[in-house]
């Protein structure tokens, strides 16, 4: 089967952008996760899980070192093979490669040529079937200028990435994508809108039966749920005879593949109403779990985790318990992050004290032995209200602590982007990055989203726009770590797809 050279950088930047570890017994989307295995996919080979190093040659022939392109093999048949993927100087002594490499998983990085060493019995190759195509060197140059700070000895790619992708990517190609539940008039659908770095294209990837699963029932998350790399969705559904129920879409090449109601409630023991849902990996096992902030009574509140098990089933755990001091449901507003670097999600809470004017953040760190530590990482002095901000959790700089976005309604009539910057050690430190024009981007007709939708391994925002004549735009913030620059990225024709019927990812 023929495949481009642009479709291999892509399969082969997926793993990089995924971190997969080296092993030679497990395997990554079918395929052993080694150097061969690696090669293997990128190329779509049968059967999986894959070739090894001494029977690439005869689905290869070789070439010469001048011949090189992007998707070609540098191979030595007993020790390894690397993915070539461009020249690193014009003297064409060093080039950059995909690998799969023992002790470090997947990386892209520049290698001497031939190899490491200049060791003479690596020999370039080229794939039967591969197809060239314009688009290659784009392919390319977008995920080299993502990866400029780590190529030069990159080990890991930074845990930043791999949070990220875990709640937002879903079909391998290094780009998050914006995902929405839509309730249209024959039956709720979701959307995905995949990234191509300058734009969205959507399409609907799963549908549901007229008046079975309404989006006034539903609060949705996404997380990877099997520890397959790629997001997923839980839905928290409201049933008609008075049960909750969570719900798993697991995704596979961009599309819903399999829905499985994992949980389920007896009658009015777990009130849908009184539950905000996010989603993470509370205890650092790989697979994401769904955390449930429910309210008990008007001033206790506990925490609920939804644990996703090694066998598919949930397991939920009540992981916090507010007991008398007053913590009110009704005040707080949540997220879900690692805000300490400590590779497990920990919780948010921007908490209003109306008594006082003050907005406070709490911040949930996860413990190794279960439950949360409780800090307040910052405090307002009055100046910032808490139901004039809507939040998201990112990385909008380029450490691994995740920090918040709090999209902002000025008195004045602004709407201003404020980025709480985590320092990872019991405080956030804001900053406006952007504020629009008086009533010139309107805070209630906007929706927010983050991810990394141009792969420089940033946070951006994405919001859905509602405008008065009835379409909807889909507009992306790109972050530079210094300042967002707002660009239109994708329109609906009038009353095609309406902002007020779309659910997006909590």
């Amino acid at each position: 089967m023929a495949i481009t050279r642009s479709e291999v950088i892509a399969r082969a930047k997926s793993w990089v952008s995924a971190g997969v570890p080296y092993s030679q017994i497990r395997t990554f989307r079918g395929y052993r996760a080694d150097c061969s295995g690696f090669v293997s996919y990128a190329w779509n080979l049968y059967p999986k899980p894959g070739h090894v190093t001494w029977t690439l040659p005869s689905r290869s022939y070789r070439i010469s070192k001048s011949e090189l392109k992007p998707g070609d093999i540098m191979l030595n048949t007993i020790k390894h093979v690397v993915l070539f993927a461009g020249w690193a100087d014009s003297a064409r002594t060093k080039y950059y490669a995909y690998e799969q490499r023992g002790g470090q998983g997947s990386i892209f990085w520049v290698v001497p040529y031939p190899y490491i060493g200049g060791d003479p019995s690596y020999h370039p190759r080229r794939f039967y079937d591969i197809v060239d195509d314009p688009s290659v060197n784009k392919a390319f140059s977008l995920f080299k200028k993502s990866f400029d700070g780590y190529i030069n000895g990159l080990s890991e790619v930074p845990q930043r990435v791999k949070k990220t992708f875990a709640k937002s990517e879903v079909n391998e190609d290094g780009l998050s994508e914006a995902s929405f539940l839509y309730g249209g008039p024959d039956g709720s659908t979701q959307w995905n809108f995949f990234s191509s770095g300058v734009g969205f294209k959507p399409i609907k990837v799963w549908q549901g039966k007229r008046g079975v699963f309404q989006i006034s029932r539903a609060k949705m998350a996404m997380i990877d749920l099997n520890g397959d790399y790629i997001a997923d969705t839980a839905y928290l559904y409201r049933n008609p005879d008075h049960t909750t129920s969570l719900w798993h879409f697991y995704s596979k090449n961009g599309h819903v593949s399999k829905t499985v109601k994992v949980w389920q409630s007896k009658p009015n023991a777990f009130e849908w109403s009184r539950s905000k849902i996010a989603a993470g990996d509370f205890n650092g096992d790989g697979l994401g779990d769904i955390a449930a902030f429910y309210k008990k009574s008007n001033a206790r509140s506990l925490i609920w985790i939804f644990f996703t098990g090694r066998d598919g089933k949930v397991y939920p755990v009540k992981w916090w318990d507010s007991a008398s001091d007053e913590f009110d449901w009704g005040r707080a507003k949540m997220t879900s992050g690692d805000y300490n670097g400590d590779g497990r999600t920990d919780l948010v809470f921007l908490y209003d004290y109306p008594s006082s004017k003050e907005s406070a953040i709490w911040v949930f760190i996860s413990k190794r032995s279960g439950g949360f530590y409780t800090y307040k990482w910052w405090s307002s002095n009055g100046s910032f209200e808490t139901n004039r901000a809507k939040i998201v959790s990112g990385y909008f700089n380029d450490d691994n602590d995740a920090d918040i976005a709090a999209f902002y309604k000025n008195p004045d009539g602004r709407s201003s982007v404020i980025v709480f910057y985590s320092n990872g050690e019991y405080a956030f430190a804001p900053k406006t990055l952007w504020s629009s024009q008086v009533k010139g981007f309107q805070w209630k007709k906007a929706k927010v989203m983050a991810g990394d939708y141009n792969g420089d391994t940033i946070s951006d925002l994405a919001f859905l726009y509602e405008y008065p004549d009835g379409h909807t735009s889909l507009w992306t913030f790109i972050n530079d770590a210094t300042s967002f620059k707002p660009k239109i990225w994708w329109s609906s024709t009038r009353n095609g797809f309406k902002s007020k019927l779309a659910m997006p990812t909590g």
